[in-house]
């Protein structure tokens, strides 16, 4: 799967809009709908923010994210 959709899954699965987590990460809506539709990657620390927000692990968030780059190098 990629990390873009992953992201979506998650903020979906916790309810969240993209506006809602925008507001409670003091980033814009437009980034996350980026992350989400493949036009960029949070950075870092977005993704511990991230990870905390959605409930994952860290480890979790990384290796997704980590997988994509690997898949896309590949290709």
């Amino acid at each position: 799967m990629r990390f873009a959709k992953w992201l979506q899954r998650k903020r979906k699965s916790c309810g969240y809009t993209q506006k809602e987590v925008a507001a409670k990460l003091f980033i814009s809506q437009q980034l996350v709908s980026q992350w989400e539709n493949a036009r960029g990657r949070p950075n870092l620390e977005m993704l511990m923010k991230l990870a905390t927000l959605y409930e994952c692990g860290e480890h979790e968030m990384v290796s997704m994210l980590l997988k994509q780059k690997k898949r896309s190098k590949t290709h």
